[in-house]
């Protein structure tokens, strides 16, 4: 059956996902947005989708993931949370772990131990839109060893000269050291000169996960030498605040039978969900070697009385 059909049908049978999700990071959990926002244009590279296409969402949004597991919290309830420290300042100067420059001539990165105050910015992180071709790596850490499923946050104080905007990335990597998931955090100012400047933000470890490693980033080509100084490292675990990763969706029907269909992105970057329907769980494959785009997935008859479905990756 063809999208012209499926998207005419009329309202009572649709059921949208949007409207059952509050939370707008999909790497910590099941998220929300548009295809009319810029956000989605990003995202799309992260499923190595190259020449993005626009497609309309009929003004009823879409739900994505990158996360294999939910970060359980409120927004404003991150910054108080009883988190376990995996690795601090101390630690990765003691183990001699510390970041190192990609290229010294054009980047110098120095440990520079501060006493936090109360008085030092915070800047959250948030994801970073645009094209990831024009980022620069300028410094990364060691190769630290880590857990699958899992909330992580990551805290860097810095001050910058010459900075070109601070971004972080996290790459996570399987136990053969195989790269298997990227996040990107970025402030959210055109800062090039700041001082002492926390930047922060959280991530979901990706299924499998062995190990991940912290890169440090500038938004364009250098032109001449740029100078960051870190004056504290702090990573934090959350075992406590996770839970599965799942929508739970209700739709009232009148009793009979039904032909189901999901609409989903399929792309090379692709992965799977399920969605349980009366107690059976129906896998979804969105990875696909040809054109990237929305598909309906056809999962057969059923039976429906009174129901309620969720939706897992």
């Amino acid at each position: 059956m063809d999208d012209l059909v499926l998207s005419s049908m009329p309202k009572k049978y649709k059921l949208y996902p949007f409207n059952f999700v509050d939370e707008v990071n999909p790497f910590i959990k099941w998220s929300k947005t548009y295809t009319t926002f810029p956000d989605w244009a990003w995202f799309q590279s992260k499923m190595d989708v190259i020449h993005p296409r626009f497609e309309w969402d009929h003004n009823k949004g879409i739900v994505l993931t990158f996360a294999s597991e939910a970060f359980n919290v409120k927004p404003h309830e991150k910054q108080n949370l009883d988190g376990e420290i995996v690795y601090d300042f101390d630690s990765l100067l003691r183990a001699d772990q510390f970041f190192v420059a990609d290229n010294p001539d054009l980047f110098d990165v120095v440990s520079n131990p501060y006493n936090v105050s109360d008085n030092v910015g915070v800047l959250h992180g948030v994801i970073q839109r645009g094209d990831p071709s024009f980022i620069w790596q300028v410094a990364k850490s060691p190769v630290l060893t880590a857990e699958e499923k899992m909330p992580y946050q990551f805290k860097i104080m810095v001050s910058g000269r010459g900075a070109n905007q601070l971004h972080m990335k996290v790459r996570f990597y399987d136990r053969n050291k195989r790269e298997i998931g990227i996040q990107y955090i970025v402030g959210p100012d055109q800062l090039v000169n700041f001082d002492t400047i926390e930047f922060t933000g959280e991530v979901v470890s990706p299924k499998d996960t062995a190990f991940y490693r912290i890169d440090l980033l500038t938004y364009q080509r250098p032109r001449r030498k740029i100078y960051w100084w870190i004056h504290d490292v702090e990573i934090r675990k959350f075992p406590k605040y996770t839970k599965p990763n799942e929508i739970l969706m209700t739709k009232v029907l009148e009793p009979g039978s039904y032909r189901v269909f999901v609409k989903s992105f399929d792309s090379l970057g692709g992965g799977r969900y399920s969605l349980n329907i009366k107690g059976h769980d129906h896998e979804i494959f969105t990875k696909s070697t040809q054109l990237s785009g929305f598909k309906w997935h056809d999962l057969g008859d059923f039976q429906f009385d009174d129901s309620k479905s969720s939706v897992c990756p």
